[in-house]
């Protein structure tokens, strides 16, 4: 059996049928992650810290960037998440066409921040996400200027005779507030404090981290070597008198020579040149006179009264006496001069 439906009825139905269909479309629309325009890449919104720009050369001026929203691709570009006034954002349309790129993306992601050239190696490799000389893979947005409003009604009531009416009037004022300095010593409009930074008096200071090195030195000392294992105590040197032999100090063995020196002595007897005299006489002793071998004394000899010249001439003259007398006289004084001749020869000889 077919129901039968009115117009008001099919209308009912209708509405619910849309209304079916439209939550099925947000559910999906929901479910769909909006971080790109197609399968092959991925939209990610970086915030750029105070200090750093809005161009290509100075968008790192302030350090790394900050991971904000994913987005999708356009121009502009939007961001999955409303957008902070007053501050500039970096849109990169990444590669994620290979398990590599994603795998790298998502190394970059883990902690949330973005280091200059961090998703570019510099060349065209198989892990780069984008190529920064390609303007279509990424650009710069800003958040807007922060506003402030203020809204205002005025209420106006005229009243007559024939009729009564009231009229209402809302004025509604946008007043721009400048973005707020919170390092006035650093260049350009800082809205928080630069990593790195401390604030101080609204000043940004660098922060100085100190570290404390402690350094532990280890002495090893070396027993000293013993040389003489059989002395008592240690030695460090073979002490004098001693000789190493196979790790033993034995005592010097002195060895002494004795020289037994021979001599010979001849002996030559004295000469005696006085056979006549008892003793060996070396030389002739004094008051003697050698003769033959024999010394004899000059009293022996009676030389001391040798006869003068002239008593020889009269001996030989005979002065005095006989002939005979007188031959025996010249015999006499010729025999006492060959005596004295022959003592002083022997004196000379001596």
């Amino acid at each position: 059996m077919i129901a039968t439906y009115s117009r008001v009825q099919w209308g009912k139905v209708l509405m619910v049928l849309a209304a079916i269909a439209t939550a099925m479309g947000f559910a999906i629309s929901s479910a769909a992650p909006a971080r790109a325009t197609d399968s092959s890449h991925t939209i990610i919104f970086w915030a750029i810290p105070a200090g750093g720009g809005h161009t290509q050369s100075t968008a790192f001026n302030g350090g790394p960037q900050t991971f904000y929203s994913y987005g999708t691709w356009g121009s502009p570009p939007t961001s999955s998440t409303t957008l902070q006034c007053g501050v500039w954002y970096q849109v990169d349309r990444y590669h994620t066409d290979t398990a590599a790129r994603s795998n790298r993306l998502a190394s970059i992601l883990s902690d949330n921040h973005l280091a200059a050239g961090e998703d570019w190696n510099g060349a065209s490799s198989a892990t780069d996400l984008f190529d920064p000389w390609n303007s279509t893979q990424w650009t710069y947005v800003y958040g807007g200027d922060c506003t402030t409003t203020t809204s205002s009604t005025t209420t106006s009531t005229t009243t007559s005779t024939t009729s009564s009416s009231t009229t209402t009037t809302t004025t509604t004022s946008t007043t721009t507030t400048p973005p707020v300095d919170v390092c006035s010593n650093i260049d350009g409009d800082q809205l928080v404090v630069p990593d790195g930074y401390t604030l101080v008096d609204g000043e940004c200071l660098v922060t100085i981290t100190s570290s404390t090195t402690t350094t532990t030195t280890t002495t090893t000392t070396t027993p000293p070597v013993d040389v003489c294992d059989n002395l008592q105590g240690v030695q460090l040197v073979v002490p004098e008198g001693y000789t190493l032999i196979d790790g033993v100090c034995d005592p010097l063995i002195t060895t002494t020579t004795t020289t037994t020196t021979t001599s010979s002595t001849t002996t030559t007897p004295p000469v005696d040149v006085c056979s006549n005299l008892d003793g060996d006489q070396l030389v002739v002793p004094e008051g003697y006179t050698l003769v033959d071998g024999e010394c004899l004394t000059d009293v022996t000899l009676d030389t001391s009264s040798t006869p003068t010249l002239t008593e020889v001439t009269l001996a030989a003259t005979g002065a005095g006496g006989s002939s005979g007398t007188a031959a025996f006289a010249v015999a006499l004084a010729l025999g006492g001069m060959g005596l004295l001749l022959l003592r002083r020869r022997t004196s000379e000889e001596i």
